[in-house]
């Protein structure tokens, strides 16, 4: 017998795996990748190959709280009246850090973090 993995025919999301001699076009032999379902994440069949899609994007978000939360915390200094930075790259920090408050605005499917421009 092959260890195959089952999968919801109407969403193609993994159902889980099960030990049958059988394949049909609701299983598959291919492993599924690791993912996080305590961030949301759950795995879909795509026809070749398993894709990660977030599916709670409330968790998702509590998930990644504390990583935005840190890179705020990162460049709070810059923002202060006594900052070594030039009013421009200031500036710059200031864009960006409002670019990690707004990430909650984007797709968790194609979450794009924004770049610090100190780290440049």
């Amino acid at each position: 017998m092959k260890t195959v993995y089952c999968i919801n025919p109407e969403t193609k999301q993994l159902l889980g795996l099960a030990d049958v001699e059988l394949l049909n076009e609701n299983t598959t032999t291919v492993e599924p990748p690791t993912h996080n379902v305590n961030n949301g994440e759950s795995v879909f069949w795509n026809g070749s190959s398993w894709d990660i899609k977030i599916v709670d994007r409330g968790l998702f978000w509590i998930s990644n709280r504390s990583k935005r939360e840190e890179l705020l915390a990162e460049t709070d200094w810059t923002q202060a009246a006594d900052s070594p930075l030039s009013p421009e790259v200031q500036a710059e920090v200031k864009a960006y850090r409002q670019a990690l408050r707004d990430i909650t605005k984007q797709d968790p499917n194609n979450l794009v973090w924004p770049v610090n421009p100190l780290a440049k």
